[in-house]
């Protein structure tokens, strides 16, 4: 019989399918058994109608994508806090095989179930299967046609197949608490990436079993992935890399999901400017200019070229405190009291001075001096 068909079947025959009953009832009718009724094959019933195809599609891939956008009643509970959170999730199924079977018929022998209509048009957005391929973080799946070529792709949703790994015990995103070890369901893949900024690391698996034979020891800021040395929470059970933002994503195959704009800031070092001005209300903070990773960066000699240097970063903001330049502004008395011996040793003092500020790299200190008897001069 067809699955879901509710129609009588359309043999005439009363006996049809059932031998036993069609040679008994020959036998007591004195009726001439026919060659069919030795048959014990049980019999197909069928109606005379045409029937949709009652299995599921067997094309290679996704027939259809959906994504469920709900306000989630769960909480996320932490060992450090709670916190209600978006929950946003893709499935993905198998369509119903779209053939006809014609009257009479159960099957349709020698093509394969397809959810693709035999009238569709190859344009018609029906024909596309999309590529099964899921994103190892939110399992999303791939929006990609099967079979694509290059790097999947998709929209990303919450991080359910992830935990929290760090240098550290404490995980803090913005205003949320969370320790590692914890699951990361309530950050969504490329929102998480903008929340961590500037010159945050992906870790990964590495591909040897000790950092003696990890081929990411050296140059680390041209491969943007380097073998990690520092201890990890938790402790994980191999050996694993640090990676930039952009290279994760090609290591594990899928596309970007973060504007360009975004992945400029990423590349970035994080180093910060620690100078208390930053800490003035509306005062942004200064970051190190140069790419993460970098090798130090050392002051140009000669010129000052506008830029401050601290512990091999650069940085655009200039500080004394921080750039070793300083502003020194002797006041010197030159009464009548100060006149031969006495002024020759002031002066003799502050030329001193000067020689140890440039030995100590001071030679783009600015120097006043401010002599004074009844009234005041000023020399720059």
């Amino acid at each position: 019989m067809v699955k879901e068909c509710k129609r009588s079947c359309g043999e005439k025959n009363h006996f049809h399918g059932q031998a036993a009953e069609s040679r008994a009832f020959a036998m007591g009718s004195g009726v001439e058994l026919s060659e069919d009724v030795w048959d014990n094959t049980a019999g197909t019933h069928v109606c005379t109608g045409s029937h949709a195809c009652g299995e599921m599609c067997t094309v290679d891939g996704i027939c259809e994508q959906k994504v469920h956008l709900k306000k989630s009643p769960r909480m996320y509970a932490g060992a450090r806090g709670s916190f209600e959170y978006i929950f946003q999730e893709m499935n993905g199924c198998k369509k119903q095989c779209a053939h006809v079977l014609p009257s009479g018929e159960v099957d349709h022998d020698g093509v394969g179930h397809s959810c693709v209509s035999q009238s569709s048009g190859e344009g018609d957005q029906n024909t596309v299967h999309y590529c099964d391929a899921r994103c190892p973080s939110c399992s999303y799946y791939c929006n990609k046609h099967f079979g694509h070529m290059g790097l999947h792709a998709t929209s990303h949703g919450n991080m359910r197949q992830t935990y929290f790994m760090a240098k550290g015990n404490d995980i803090d995103i913005e205003d949320r608490k969370c320790q590692v070890g914890e699951q990361g369901i309530a950050e969504m893949c490329n929102l998480f990436c903008t929340k961590m900024g500037r010159g945050h690391p992906h870790y990964y698996p590495c591909e040897s079993k000790d950092d003696e034979k990890c081929v990411y020891t050296s140059g680390a800021s041209k491969d943007h992935r380097r073998h990690c040395v520092d201890e990890l929470f938790p402790p994980p059970d191999r050996e694993m890399d640090e990676l930039l933002h952009a290279q994760f994503w090609t290591i594990i195959g899928w596309e970007d999901p973060c504007s360009e704009e975004e992945r400029a800031v990423f590349s970035k070092c994080p180093f910060q400017c620690n100078a208390p001005e930053h800490e003035e209300a509306g005062d942004e903070a200064s970051y190190c200019v140069l790419d993460a990773w970098h090798q130090p960066e050392l002051k140009p000699d000669g010129a000052d070229d506008g830029f401050a240097y601290v512990d091999g970063h650069k940085f655009e903001c200039v500080h004394a405190v921080n750039t070793g330049k300083y502003h020194n502004i002797f006041v010197l008395d030159n009464s009548g009291s100060m006149s031969g011996q006495p002024w020759q040793d002031l002066l003799c003092a502050c030329n001193e001075f000067g020689i140890s500020r440039l030995k100590d790299g001071g030679e783009n200190d600015l120097v006043s001096y401010v002599t004074f008897d009844h009234e005041s001069r000023i020399f720059l």
